[in-house]
């Protein structure tokens, strides 16, 4: 499988940028990778080595093989193309249509949309992010109101139609007024999206507000990836969720429901690596849905996956005694399995009695 992650020069920084974990509120728990084992059922060489994207927030627990993202400073000579990454994850896809999906942190919606904004990590050891140039190259806040994005030129959908001004006025329209989408919530406040030109979108909210540029990055909820207009115009919503058009480093191949996920390379992908060319440095990802997590712990002993999140907190030692595992942690960041929040200024929860039985009646 993979070779030590030092020996690659590679960082956990660049493990959180291969699979887009990237939010102010990522959750994210303890990582295990394989090292140095031989691949087994199609596992990536050790020539394998990839970075598809910074885009929006991932809140769960990643699971990633040695990468070296744009902006890393991980030295070109080292970065080595082709391969596979096979990880297990505990969260199933729901739907391949990221505006329409529960579960917007799984790392493959990451492979497949691209934000307009990225929230990228700028700091690992201190959890820092910072917004990025994504889809927007720039973007400017004139007023409390309006929010100006400036457009990348000559960025293409998987499906050959083009990214404009139009294509993301149609995206921030959907997210928001779709009764199916979960970005609704945060741009509930935008009065009006407009495009001036080709490469301009212009935002008006109904009241001042400094936190839009973060909001349009998804790094809260990473739902704010712009998809195909063209595609989903065709295939419909339905045909749309089973066959995803983005324009990320990585394209749609197949999906088996509750089972896998397989993505390829997209060989026309905007941003460059840390070597000059294009990414990703992958050939393909496969992410495996392993709700049990012993099962995912065996099949990693076994080198039948790459990578596995969210290990049991028996088998750390198990993973700290093997040479050919490494787990990895991220102090900075935890899991979120429960938040309920009241409406203190309207009835029963106005009541601190009631919001305090609320509390005591739950089992936490």
């Amino acid at each position: 499988m993979l070779k030590d992650f030092s020996e690659r020069h590679i960082s956990r920084r660049d493990l959180l940028r291969l699979l887009g974990v990237a939010g102010a509120a990522a959750t994210v728990g303890p990582l295990v990778a394989a090292c140095s084992s031989p691949a087994k059922s199609g596992a990536a060489p050790a020539a394998a080595a990839a970075a598809p994207t910074a885009a929006a927030a991932a809140p769960t627990t990643a699971a990633a093989a040695p990468t070296a993202a744009t902006g890393a400073t991980t030295a070109a000579s080292a970065i080595q193309r082709g391969g596979e990454l096979v990880q297990a994850q505990a969260w199933t896809y729901p739907s391949m249509n990221l505006h329409a999906t529960s579960i917007p942190q799984n790392a493959g919606y990451q492979m497949l949309y691209d934000p307009l904004i990225r929230y990228e990590l700028v700091d690992e050891k201190a959890g820092k992010f910072a917004l990025k140039p994504g889809l927007a190259e720039s973007w400017e806040q004139p007023d409390p109101k309006t929010v100006v994005l400036h457009l990348r030129n000559g960025v293409k959908f998987h499906d050959g139609s083009d990214f404009n001004a139009d294509v993301a006025k149609w995206n921030l329209t959907d997210l928001r007024d779709n009764p199916k989408s979960f970005g609704k919530t945060y741009l509930k406040d935008v009065a009006a999206i407009d495009a001036p030109d080709a490469a301009t979108v212009k935002i008006t909210l109904k009241a001042p507000s400094t936190s839009l540029p973060f909001r349009l990055s998804g790094a809260n909820y990473g739902v704010m990836g712009m998809i195909s207009k063209a595609a989903y115009e065709k295939l419909g919503a339905d045909g749309f969720g089973k066959a995803p058009v983005g324009t990320g480093a990585m394209k749609f191949k197949q999906w088996i429901t509750d089972d896998r996920l397989i993505l390829e390379k997209n060989p026309d992908y905007w941003r460059n690596g840390a070597d000059g060319k294009p990414l990703p440095y992958l050939d393909s990802f496969v992410s495996r849905y392993v709700p049990d997590l012993t099962v995912a712990m065996a099949d990693l002993q076994a080198g039948q996956l790459m990578a596995a999140e969210q290990m049991p907190a028996n088998q750390l030692k198990v993973v700290e005694a093997n040479p050919q595992l490494r787990l990895i942690n991220w102090p900075w960041a935890g899991s979120t399995y429960f938040q309920m929040g009241f409406n203190v200024n309207k009835p029963p929860f106005d009541n601190v009695k009631v919001r305090q039985a609320a509390l005591y009646g739950i089992d936490h």
